[in-house]
Parts: structure tokens; sequence; C-alpha cells
């Protein structure tokens, strides 16, 4: 009987201490792939600040990237956020699905807005013009190359055709 006891209480201590050194938790503590990708977005794109689990905002809110999450099989959830009113947006998947990056419409005195600095360069699948403002998209960081598309005041698009894919690298609206 006092063997069995001495076992029981030496296990007991065991796991006490694998508790107290985090050995169990280890699989609870798994990074955030989410966190992950916000770090990695405010490294690489700076002047951002993280306003939620899932958004980084520049210049005052004035343009705000919204990372969409994934589910169990990896797979990539929609952002599940329609583009705001006042804004107009691009998303990284067709159907208005995956990342976006959203502008406000206080943006549109003709300036140029280069789309890497938004960590979104060459990612538009579909898009939506919430404003008074139409927007002309560009191929090229500083409104250069070919204009690829407009979007005009209050439209949008659920996919963009194969040749323009991909390949949004500036925009300026007026």
């Amino acid at each position: 009987m006092k063997h069995h006891l001495a076992a029981i209480l030496t296990a007991t201590a065991a796991g006490l201490t694998l508790l107290a050194t985090g050995g169990a938790t280890a699989a609870s503590a798994a990074p955030d792939p989410i966190q992950q990708k916000i770090d990695k977005v405010l490294a690489e794109h700076p002047g951002g600040t993280q306003t939620s689990k899932n958004t980084i905002a520049w210049q005052n809110g004035d343009v705000i990237l919204t990372l969409a999450g994934q589910n169990a099989k990896g797979v990539q959830a929609a952002a599940a956020a329609p583009c705001p009113d006042g804004r107009f947006c691009l998303f990284n998947d067709a159907n208005f699905g995956g990342d976006f990056v959203s502008f406000r419409d206080r943006l549109c005195d003709n300036r140029i807005i280069n789309l890497p600095s938004f960590n979104f360069n060459d990612k538009t699948s579909s898009w939506a013009n919430n404003t008074d403002f139409d927007v002309d998209v560009w191929s090229d960081i500083g409104a250069g190359g070919p204009r690829l598309f407009q979007m005009f005041t209050f439209t949008e698009s659920a996919g963009l055709p194969k040749n323009l894919n991909d390949r949004a690298s500036s925009l300026n609206c007026f």
C-alpha cells in the first residue's frame, strides 16, 4: 500500500511539474495566424496601426486593410464585411472575398495611391466603389503603365477578367 501511494504521489508531482513548466499548454499556445500576418504587414509597410484583431489602418483610418481568417482546413474565409459607404474597396478574391483594402472618399483629390504601400500590390480580383468619385486603376505604381479599368461611382465587379486579375498597382480618383 505504501508503494502504491508513493507511486501515485510521484506521478501527481510529475504532472504538476509538467503543468508548471508549460509542457501541457504548448499546443494551446500555438501562434495566431492572423496576428502573424498583421505583424508581417506592419513590419513591411510602416505607418500602419493595428485597429482590431484583423485590421490595420493607415493615414488616420483613410486606408484600412482587413485580413480574412482561415478555417480549420487552411482555406481562407471571407473577411465578412461589405465595402462601407463613402469608401472604395479592392478584394483579394472574386465575389468580394478574402482580404480587402478600403479607401475613404476624401482621398479623392486626384492623388495617386500606390497599392504596395498597403500590402495590396497585384492582388485585386473584385472591387466595389461606394463613393461619388470615379477611380482609375493602373497596372504600375505612380499611375503608370496602362489603365486597367475604371471603377465608376456606386458600382462593383464581383470578378475581373483573367487579363486584369491580380494586376492593379496604383489608383487615382477624381
